[in-house]
């Protein structure tokens, strides 16, 4: 039985920022934000979002490092001799780049091209669900201007994470029923928190099975059995 909580989403931003992209650089640049999700939040979805001033936007990678590891191609040479990235964000379902101009204000799919990136940040994903399994740490953002002569400047960007929180709980049933493992062979103690908990009803019939939350929402967390 799994008590199962709200979605929910939050932010996290470097606000405003200069970072020089180097010119023909395989080294280029990066920007870290730490990142601390609420206690119990499953990572369901992460976007990006950045701003940019480049006078030759087809000269860029850029991707983002998540802290379990993996790292995502986001932009892939794109744009040509347009000019800067204006409120562009890089989300699941969002339309093809290619379909795309300068400055890209609006919501874009990833390229999610593998091994392109600047040294230490290759790209090793191919789409944001590689991302999620640690929402908590560092996330980069990596860039690398592949050509000499136009010059770019990083100056925001923005991770918006959704998440559910998984409330934990109280639970109360029949007498010895309720374990903490799948195979059922550690009981649960009463009165300790759980946001999951495995039950072996003892006898035929109903059985009620409930967790109690101090405050918030709560849905699943009951059962019969």
């Amino acid at each position: 039985i799994n008590g199962t909580g709200p979605a929910a989403s939050s932010g996290a931003t470097s606000g405003a920022i200069t970072v020089n992209i180097p010119d023909a650089s395989a080294v280029g640049a990066t920007h870290t934000i730490p990142v601390t999700l609420p206690a119990g939040a499953t990572l369901t979805g992460v976007s990006v979002n950045f701003n940019m001033t480049h006078t030759f936007d087809g000269d860029m990678q850029i991707n983002v490092k998540a802290p379990n590891g993996q790292v995502l191609n986001l932009v892939n040479q794109r744009g040509g001799g347009g000019d800067n990235f204006v409120n562009t964000t890089i989300a699941a379902g969002g339309a093809s780049l290619a379909t795309g101009v300068a400055p890209f204000t609006g919501t874009f799919a990833p390229d999610a091209a593998l091994n392109v990136g600047p040294t230490g940040f290759a790209s090793t994903a191919t789409s944001f669900n590689q991302l999620l399994s640690v929402g908590n740490g560092d996330w980069t953002i990596a860039m690398r201007d592949l050509f000499a002569l136009d010059l770019g400047i990083l100056t925001s960007w923005t991770l918006t994470f959704n998440y559910t929180l998984d409330p934990t709980g109280l639970w109360t049933g029949p007498a010895n029923t309720i374990f903490t493992n799948p195979a059922s062979t550690i009981p649960y103690v009463t009165g300790s928190q759980a946001n999951v908990v495995w039950v072996k009803p003892t006898a035929v019939g109903a059985n009620a099975y409930v967790a109690t939350l101090a405050s918030g929402p709560c849905a699943g967390g009951e059962g019969d059995a």
